[in-house]
């Protein structure tokens, strides 16, 4: 019989739920590069979601709290 534990990603008690979200920059009809995109969570405090948009304008939210990233955005009410 073989055990195996630890396998996967273990997610930190308290990190929040989070759903995908992309967001696309444009100015002018254009998109804008290297933009920094942070969103600010009422009810994911202590957690940073960003990211910088590609040559598309283009950009997939991650949501970091102490030493874990994760692809996705808190469910909640942004500010």
């Amino acid at each position: 019989m073989i055990l195996l534990s630890g396998c996967g990603e273990k997610v930190p008690t308290g990190f929040p739920k989070l759903v995908p979200c992309t967001v696309t920059v444009s100015d002018g009809g254009k998109p804008v590069a290297d933009c920094f995109v942070v969103l600010h969570n009422e009810t994911a405090a202590g957690f940073s979601t960003a990211a910088v948009t590609d040559e598309n304008g283009r950009a997939e939210l991650k949501t970091s709290g102490g030493n874990f990233t994760k692809t996705g955005v808190p469910l909640g009410k942004a500010v």
